[in-house]
């Protein structure tokens, strides 16, 4: 939110999203469209669970999701000015950029790559519930489906437990049959 030219660039430190790419970048830009990302053609350095659990979450969150996010994408995109202004008045502080860049719109195109596997050192994040977390932040961010599976889950369970009441209820108060002296 502090960027101030007339476009930003967003991409991870570790080197495995290549600054190379951001000529070729810019110059979608400079063709019109407003937002470029780099889309992977190849994961390298990632385990086969990382990639399961990349491919399950954009497989799910594009079937749920009101908001299409293009698969093989992380945050490392170019943006103009416009799309920068607009994603600051969405006032939006969990961090699922690549969702809330989707959900903002304007014309986006994308540049293919092959990313590098980590130039050096461990990052912080865990690779099975760091995916899962985002995964699910995303999914909760721009789908009505969960809200609504959870309140067909609360009305069946609320629903149940009042018949059950009513039975337990009617048993505790002699509404059964039982023989008096």
């Amino acid at each position: 939110s502090k960027a101030t030219g007339d476009c930003a660039i967003v991409f991870d430190v570790d080197l495995q999203d290549q600054p190379e790419l951001v000529a070729e970048m810019y110059q979608k830009l400079q063709e019109g469209y407003e937002v470029v990302y780099a889309k992977r053609r190849s994961r390298e350095g990632e385990t086969l669970l990382k990639r399961m659990v990349a491919y399950i979450f954009y497989f799910i969150i594009n079937k749920l999701s009101d908001v299409k996010i293009p698969q093989n994408t992380g945050d490392y995109r170019i943006m103009t000015r416009k799309v920068i202004e607009e994603l600051r008045r969405l006032n939006e502080t969990h961090g699922f950029l690549r969702g809330l860049v989707a959900y903002v719109g304007f014309k986006q195109t994308f540049v293919e790559y092959d990313r590098d596997p980590r130039f050096s050192g461990q990052g912080n994040y865990n690779r099975f519930f760091g995916s899962l977390k985002i995964g699910l932040n995303g999914l909760i961010s721009f789908s009505s489906r969960p809200l609504f599976v959870m309140s067909i889950f609360g009305f069946i369970i609320a629903g149940l437990s009042f018949i059950l009441g009513i039975i337990l209820g009617e048993d505790s108060l002699g509404g059964g049959k039982q023989d008096y002296l």
